[in-house]
């Protein structure tokens, strides 16, 4: 079983939140053992798009995103899962805060990562053209930015985008009136 992810930035295993959540439910829950951590950062290393990783590759199946990791692994091998312990009502506890998260957390995540002028020439648009080859370092980190500011437009954040970043064919957010 192979975990195929992001990788390593900011002293963490993987630059991305969802293949860092991958990783953390597979120690968890798989003998460490059975699986390896291979950093993938070949957009195209599963057949899903545009997001592929995390992907998990197990006995010819490749599976990508982390609530599909988790949901294959349950279905498909032995391993239990990280909440086979938990009661109906600590069940439910833990999807509402995953839902939680999903949905305000990633969103603040992306705003700052991805979003933020700042961070985005700083820190992650470095970060990623250090794990990426010439020409990807152009195309996959704006797209990655593009889908951020796509996914926190809704929130009514108002960012100013670098003259640069306009010219490169991403849309700046558009100010919501409350």
């Amino acid at each position: 079983m192979e975990l195929h992810v992001w990788g390593e930035a900011f002293g963490l295993p993987s630059i991305d939140p969802e293949c860092l959540a991958a990783i953390s439910y597979l120690d968890h829950v798989v003998p460490r053992r059975d699986w390896s951590l291979v950093a993938s950062n070949d957009v195209s290393v599963s057949p899903d798009s545009p997001r592929c990783t995390p992907a998990l590759h197990h006995d010819g199946t490749w599976t990508s995103g982390y609530l599909n990791i988790v949901q294959y692994l349950a279905a498909h091998t032995s391993f239990s899962s990280a909440d086979c312990d938990l009661t109906e009502a600590q069940r439910a506890d833990a999807l509402a805060y995953a839902s939680y998260l999903s949905s305000r957390g990633s969103a603040l995540l992306a705003f700052f990562l991805y979003v933020s002028p700042s961070a985005w020439t700083e820190l992650t648009r470095p970060a990623y053209s250090s794990l990426l080859r010439f020409p990807l370092t152009w195309t996959v980190p704006l797209k990655l930015r593009s889908a951020a500011i796509a996914k926190t437009e809704h929130l009514g954040w108002i960012t100013w985008q670098p003259t640069s970043t306009r010219k490169m064919g991403l849309r700046s957010p558009r100010p919501r009136l409350r």
